[in-house]
């Protein structure tokens, strides 16, 4: 044995001995209660393992819910971007049906001038309306149809029996605002009604005597046949079925033309120095006075032999007012200008015969003598002015 002094000199050693003794046991004893604790820590393991996974996974969650996001805020930029593109397809679509709309509505615009314009010109220089009578059967031309022309019982209340003349020849239908015309020049085809076209030959027409219509440059005749449908066709003969006058008067067709050298207004007739106005209408003595007047003329004034025989041929089948009245004094007939009623006077047998009752005057349909009849009753009349 060492000395005792060496003994405590190093006597340390002994305690480092015995501790290096415990720490060995320690490492070699697998009961020991500090390995217990180890083991008893160890338990808890999958709890840490747990947490570990658990925190594993909600850092696995966080990228599909920044995805979800993603989805979302793209399902939105595509919604956004869908509703820009309708609502610029709409805009577009306003604009263009604006466009359209402002077209359409320039051409009405234009239309409409078009129309003011042709009513002016028609104004201007279109005749009078009248009827187209045929004497041998006493009826006249009427539009049937819209196509068609036909031959009727005259009305002067029909509009489907009045017609115009334009420039060229043509004439107007005042119903359907359309001219009369042919398909082509050929005999016993239907006449028809046409939008008018001043370029149209198959438009225009003209009188080769004083009762025949024809079509311009052609021996073909507005003629009412004996046809099954008893329409106005176009035929090559000249008798009774195509012979026309204005109705009311024995004036040809043409005599209201805006083509003759007539120094009258269109639908005036003259005769010696005089423009006459034959109405197609009846009113009693003074409205008609009234319309003359508007007309810068006066109910007419029988001067001389030959303006009666003139007025008596011209208004053969049909009474019309004269300018004569004793609505002043009983009796005393006087024309409309004041002058009393003096030297040739035409009255026909046994008139002036009404006393008070009757105080105008007006001729009669079956010889163009004289008459008084009541102011009051509805006739056709006539106006006068100087040319």
């Amino acid at each position: 044995m060492p000395p005792k002094t060496w003994r405590n000199m190093y006597g340390n050693v002994e305690v480092f001995n015995q501790l290096e003794g415990q720490q060995t046991s320690y490492i070699q004893n697998p009961e020991s209660a500090d390995y217990d604790i180890y083991e008893e820590e160890s338990i808890y393991e999958p709890i840490h393992g747990l947490e570990v996974t658990n925190k594993r996974t909600h850092h696995e969650r966080t990228p599909r819910v920044s995805v979800l996001n993603s989805t979302r805020r793209n399902k939105a930029r595509i919604l956004l971007v869908t509703l820009a593109a309708l609502l610029t397809i709409s805009l577009l679509l306003i604009f263009l049906l604006l466009g359209l709309g402002f077209v359409k509505y320039s051409a009405l615009i234009a239309e409409l001038q078009e129309i003011t314009s042709e009513n002016g010109f028609l104004r201007s220089y279109a005749s009078s309306t009248f009827q187209i009578f045929n004497e041998a059967h006493n009826k006249c031309a009427e539009v049937r149809d819209s196509r068609y022309i036909t031959a009727v019982p005259c009305d002067t209340n029909s509009t489907g029996q009045q017609f115009q003349w334009l420039p060229g020849g043509r004439l107007l239908s005042m119903a359907t605002r359309r001219c009369v015309g042919a398909p082509k020049k050929a005999s016993k085809l239907p006449v028809y009604l046409y939008p008018c076209s001043e370029h149209s030959e198959l438009q225009r027409w003209e009188c080769p005597n004083d009762t025949l219509l024809a079509l311009r440059g052609a021996e073909l005749y507005f003629n009412y046949g004996n046809t099954p449908l008893m329409l106005v066709i176009l035929y090559t003969r000249t008798g009774p079925w195509s012979r026309w006058v204005i109705h009311g008067t024995h004036n040809s067709v043409c005599s209201w033309s805006c083509e003759g050298s007539s120094p009258c207004q269109r639908g005036w007739a003259f005769f010696q120095g005089h423009c006459y106005y034959f109405s197609h209408s009846a009113d009693s003595w003074g409205s008609a006075s009234q319309w003359c007047l508007s007309q810068a003329s006066v109910l007419v004034t029988i001067d001389s032999k030959e303006e009666q025989a003139y007025i008596a041929e011209a208004t053969r089948t049909r009474f019309f007012w004269l300018g004569l009245t004793d609505q002043r004094s009983e009796g005393s007939w006087q024309w409309m200008d004041g002058t009393a009623l003096s030297g040739t006077r035409y009255w026909a047998e046994n008139e002036p015969n009404g006393l008070q009752q009757e105080n105008c005057g007006s001729t009669r349909g079956d010889s163009g003598a004289w008459q008084d009849v009541s102011c009051l009753e509805k006739i056709q009349w006539i106006c006068e002015k100087k040319v």
